[in-house]
């Protein structure tokens, strides 16, 4: 049975933190449809970025269980992704910081120069 067709099922936790139920079954239903698309109509970096809120004080899902799941789900959208779009997904790096305190101290140096120089 492929990951489209599978309906899953976690236990559920009480008075220790567990994921919000409703916000992993939503999840999980926006996940089998995108499955059923050939393409996927999700990308690894979806489930890989997606969180969901961790309740302590009513009924969530076994954090563990849903993890690994996720875990399945993502390696299962990674070999049918085109390799490609494996590339296009890798995130951009973001810019070097620019160092402002040695430019700073380079921009003092020059105007004592020109000072003592004059």
């Amino acid at each position: 049975m492929s990951m489209a067709e599978e309906d899953p099922t976690f236990s559920t936790v009480r008075m220790r933190e567990g994921y919000d139920i409703g916000e992993v079954d939503e999840f999980l239903d926006q996940a089998r449809a995108a499955l059923a698309a050939d393409p996927p109509l999700m990308t690894p970096l979806d489930v890989e970025t997606r969180r969901f809120h961790p309740v302590r004080l009513r009924t969530g899902y076994d954090m563990g269980e849903v993890d690994a799941y996720l875990d399945r789900l993502t390696e299962e959208l990674r070999s049918r992704q085109d390799p490609d779009a494996q590339e296009a997904e890798t995130p951009p790096r973001p810019p070097a910081p620019v160092p402002w305190a040695a430019l700073a101290v380079i921009a003092l140096v020059v105007v004592v120069l020109l000072v003592v120089v004059r």
